[in-house]
């Protein structure tokens, strides 16, 4: 259940003494405390991400799981606004089991909303550009077709690259499969960026048992305004340091 910015706007005013003043105003200063705050748990969620119970606690309302078509050259570029791939699983278990294939140019790809993804028993491993390509020819390396005709793969991919030119309209930074994956489907587990809050009903996607240290980061940034002489219940890193870790 995300967390309502009003629950938050009321947790920091009792917290500093503000309640039934003007002293601290939405859109001056709890709006852009909260911002920050979001910021700062994203760099925690990616600073953390699955080493320990925290990360899969927080990241609970960002975690999405999406199939995309493949291109001809086995490449796919991801549409959403993510802070973390999770993972790259080739070879999903769909619904519908047999989606039929989106046509467009030899150089494009397609998130397909239509197709739901149920599970797989693949996973593709990230190599750096030497690793990736060099492993084509390996037979001991990821990437390689091993066996092709007992079924046996093992799969890896390659971040990010644009090949964009004259004659291929990607439309920006694509991620690479190795075995190719030619105009098909794959699977990937994504966090999405939270959507900042504009209005003070607005919610924010993260799970109520961590409201306690979202106020701790957005009291954090209203007490350290610059030129707030006030410094009331002044919050440390010390402390958000503290209730972090009570989550791992």
């Amino acid at each position: 259940m995300p967390i309502v910015c009003q629950d938050i706007v009321n947790q920091v005013a009792a917290e500093l003494g503000a309640e039934g003043n003007d002293y601290y105003l939405w859109t001056r200063d709890y709006m852009p405390a909260i911002k920050l705050a979001i910021k700062d748990m994203v760099k925690a969620i990616r600073d953390k991400l699955g080493s320990n119970s925290f990360t899969e606690q927080a990241a609970q309302e960002l975690k999405q799981n999406i199939i995309y078509q493949t291109n001809a050259f086995s490449r796919f570029r991801i549409t959403d606004d993510i802070f973390s791939l999770v993972a790259v699983i080739p070879e999903p278990t769909m619904s519908p089991s047999n989606p039929s294939i989106t046509s467009g140019t030899t150089s494009q790809s397609f998130k397909r909303t239509d197709v739901a993804f149920l599970g797989s028993t693949h996973t593709a491993t990230r190599q750096t550009d030497n690793e990736f390509y060099l492993g084509q020819g390996n037979p001991f390396q990821d990437g390689f077709a091993l066996e092709p005709e007992r079924n046996i793969r093992t799969y890896s991919y390659i971040l990010y690259g644009d090949s964009t030119a004259g004659s291929y309209a990607a439309g920006g930074s694509e991620i690479g499969l190795s075995p190719a994956v030619n105009v098909g489907f794959v699977a990937i587990s994504q966090l999405i960026n939270p959507t900042e809050p504009v209005n003070i009903t607005d919610s924010i996607q993260f799970p109520m048992n961590l409201k306690s240290i979202i106020v701790l980061f957005t009291k954090h940034h209203i007490t350290f305004k610059p030129l707030d002489s006030s410094q009331i219940n002044l919050t440390t890193m010390d402390e958000i340091t503290q209730a972090l870790k009570a989550f791992e």
